[in-house]
């Protein structure tokens, strides 16, 4: 009896090591995948010159009243209807924030330097892709200086090889790690034949 539990201690170590190095295997390597393929095909955005992603995101804020809190809107850099670098021309007072930071449905702002002549705001978006965004907004002009896309809903085509490598590479380290549960397990039946 007591070498069936030693038999069936060991199989049950060796399920809980190979789930745990396919877990960990599969995991790191995805997340190291997808980093490099993010960094090599969608890297950060420092330079504007060449034009600025009609993605790019912009925080509004709309003062009803003295005494009302203010509504913020988060708004692409050029809508149908909108077209933000014109907008601020006209009423930059609505792209200059009243509070530091401020939660809004899965986007939401914070502002990173602030003095009498400009704010640095950043705004991060989570929904259907990531987003990490930052810009100054002084006088009536707005300056995007950062961007940058961590993942996207339309991405996950070009990951799933990226997917299918990191759980082939999980299965076969997990394989890896327990070749000696078989020897062990052989090793404790052998002893208590060699007893009888």
């Amino acid at each position: 009896m007591n070498n069936k539990i030693k038999i069936a201690a060991l199989w049950l170590i060796g399920k809980i090591v190979a789930i745990f190095v396919f877990t960990a295997t599969m995991l790191l390597s995805f997340n190291a995948g997808n980093y490099l393929f993010m960094a090599i095909f969608f890297p950060a955005q420092t330079d504007f010159t060449k034009g600025v992603p009609d993605n790019f995101l912009v925080v509004m804020e709309e003062r009803v009243g003295p005494g009302d809190s203010p509504t913020f809107r988060v708004r692409h850099w050029r809508e149908e209807e909108i077209n933000v670098p014109e907008l601020a021309k006209e009423h930059p007072e609505m792209f200059r924030l009243s509070v530091r930071e401020s939660p809004y449905g899965g986007r939401w702002f914070t502002v990173l330097e602030e003095s009498a002549e400009h704010q640095v705001i950043e705004v991060q978006h989570d929904n259907t892709y990531k987003m990490r965004l930052r810009y100054r907004i002084s006088g009536r002009s707005i300056t995007p200086l950062y961007y940058k896309i961590d993942a996207s809903m339309g991405l996950v085509i070009y990951l799933l090889p990226i997917f299918i490598f990191s759980v082939w590479l999980g299965w076969f380290t997990s394989r890896r790690s327990v070749r000696w549960v078989k020897p062990a397990i052989e090793a404790v039946r052998s002893n208590a034949s060699q007893k009888l």
